[in-house]
């Protein structure tokens, strides 16, 4: 699994955290990726990626992801 995504602007963050559902509605956290702006507030775009190898199934019939920060 590979998530990539970009911020234009951030403020007073810490971290993004990776999320999936089964079903659309119940999320569970699969990861967690620290913030790169500086003492967590950029104006500018950043970059963002985060990637996990699913072992033994954790992803499997998994089609929704989502992001929080």
């Amino acid at each position: 699994l590979i998530v990539n995504w970009n911020t234009l602007s951030e403020t007073n963050n810490d971290h993004f955290e990776i999320e999936a559902s089964k079903d659309g509605k119940q999320f569970f956290k699969i990861g967690e990726v620290a913030s790169i702006a500086k003492e967590g507030n950029s104006s500018i775009q950043l970059n963002y990626t985060f990637s996990m190898v699913a072992g033994a199934g954790v992803l499997m019939g998994i089609p929704c992801l989502s992001l929080a920060g």
